[in-house]
């Protein structure tokens, strides 16, 4: 760990000294030699959301969230994989990321620094005596020494998560069972834990809540209100008068994508959210002005939910114009796009419309090409039955299969199993084969190939795959006991 720290500094420090470009969300951009002025100098967003510091910060290498500033706004604070780095601003210029005073060799994250700047809050695996091993997370805390941080200390022995805090020192949180609770921090410590209301928790996870200074409102993700956008959404929930929360409100289609968007943070002048987001393959940080929250407190941004509505009710091609409409009337908050209209057709796949399905799915297609991602593409030739389409996304994953990375495996092989659910069972040995090409050295091709094998009836190409997944990875009980109880039947 303490290797990959020095590695990724030497690199950044080589970007601030001499420049340089890389390719984000398609674009080439240059990486000034150096940073000057509030927010790291970047160019402030509008109340749809930007990519924050690409290269500096975000980059398509390394996995970025967990956003935390001074109140002063001259320490910035991020994670890069399982990393807390800090960059400071003196004299107007920022410092290149390097790890907190207070990093260890075990995976740490969701820092948060306290709004009088006093005490940093953060989540660890080191483990309470030096010689043991890794710990389960655990929350940890630092204090202000001088003009860096105290050793770290323990605040509990629970498993507790994104801790945040307000004005009045009340911590909101996230338990192991993935529910939002709220305590009072009383003497440097938690007090009595209250689970808040089911107009913010479900049955299903929430987590990674981010409660307003004042109090006044909690930002969380979600998987219990909905199917939002076809990932982790963001949530909102206005605290009222009498200490209730009104329902939680979906963040609507500006912020929330069909990857998975989490770790919010307001800065300290209350400008910016933050948030991270996957929707692009790797984790980045993001940021929105604030006036999103108040546009909120009165309106829907949930165009997902608007269309799948209306498609619902009628056909698809009642959701072609209603689209249409949805894009004029919230253009200035909303994004439209093809990963929009995938994850839609997505929903109607799940609710039986298949043809409908597919219709947004081409619409998305005609128009926002450059928008869906490769196995949004082989999704649409699989369920519109384009041998062509189909052939053309394989040959580009095939010549492209030295510069892939993980990521686009575990979105071709969801797609799979996510056909495998729309009882395709044809289709998903398609994709899970193809998968099989491009990644020929990844044991979880190989195992999922050999289920979908295995549910078609044909055990004995299920064993051979699931014995090339065993080879690959031997530690993969799955296979093992697969095997045997195929053999045994």
């Amino acid at each position: 760990m303490k290797n990959l720290c020095i590695l990724i500094v030497l690199t950044l420090l080589v970007s601030f000294a001499v420049g340089n470009a890389q390719e984000v969300a398609g674009e080439t951009q240059s990486v000034p030699p150096v940073l000057t002025g509030d927010y790291l100098g970047q160019e402030t967003p509008g109340v749809k959301p930007a990519l924050f510091a690409p290269i500096a910060v975000s980059t398509n290498t390394y996995q970025e969230r967990d956003v935390t500033f001074t109140p002063d706004l001259n320490e910035f604070y991020f994670t890069r994989d399982a990393v807390i780095q800090v960059m400071k601003q003196q004299d107007g210029v920022w410092s290149p990321p390097q790890p907190v005073s207070f990093s260890s060799e075990y995976r740490e994250f969701e820092a948060f620094v306290t709004p009088d700047g006093q005490r940093l809050y953060y989540i660890s695996q080191r483990p309470v005596d030096s010689a043991a091993e890794p710990n389960f997370y655990q929350m940890w805390y630092v204090e202000r020494s001088d003009s860096d941080w105290g050793e770290p200390t323990m605040l509990n022995d629970r498993r507790d998560f994104y801790p945040t805090v307000t004005t009045y020192n009340v911590m909101y949180f996230t338990d192991a069972n993935n529910d939002l609770y709220r305590t009072v921090i009383v003497d440097g410590a938690m007090s009595i834990r209250e689970k808040l209301s089911d107009s913010v928790n479900t049955q299903s996870a929430e987590y990674n809540s981010c409660i307003s200074p004042d109090e006044s409102y909690i930002i969380f993700t979600s998987f219990g209100w909905g199917y939002g956008f076809g990932g982790g959404d963001l949530y909102i929930s206005f605290r009222n008068e009498d200490g209730s929360w009104t329902r939680a409100k979906n963040m609507g289609g500006g912020i929330n994508t069909n990857g998975h968007d989490y770790c919010p943070a307001i800065s300290p002048d209350g400008k910016y959210l933050f948030y991270t987001s996957n929707k692009n393959g790797t984790e980045d940080i993001y940021w929105v002005d604030i006036g999103i929250v108040d546009k909120l407190r009165s309106d829907d941004l949930n165009t997902s939910d608007m269309l799948f509505n209306v498609v619902m009710l009628n056909d698809s091609e009642v959701g072609r114009f209603k689209y249409g409409q949805l894009q004029e009337q919230f253009d200035k908050w909303c994004v439209f796009d093809g990963r929009l209209l995938v994850a839609v057709g997505d929903r109607l796949m799940n609710a039986g419309r298949s043809d409908d399905a597919v219709a947004l799915m081409r619409l998305g297609a005609e128009l926002h090409p450059e928008t869906l991602t490769i196995a949004q593409r082989l999704k649409l030739a699989v369920l519109d039955g384009d041998d062509a389409l189909f052939d053309d996304v394989a040959r580009q994953l095939r010549e492209n299969a030295a510069s892939l990375g993980g990521r686009q495996e575990i979105q071709i092989n969801g797609l799979g199993y996510r056909l495998m659910g729309w009882r395709r069972l044809k289709d998903a040995l398609r994709v899970f084969k193809l998968n099989i090409e491009v990644f020929p050295e990844s044991f979880n091709v190989y195992d999922s190939y050999g289920e979908a094998l295995l549910l078609d009836g044909d055990t004995t190409g299920a064993v051979e795959n699931y014995q090339r997944s065993l080879e690959l990875n031997p530690n993969n009980t799955n296979a093992e006991n697969v095997i045997e109880r195929v053999r045994g039947e």
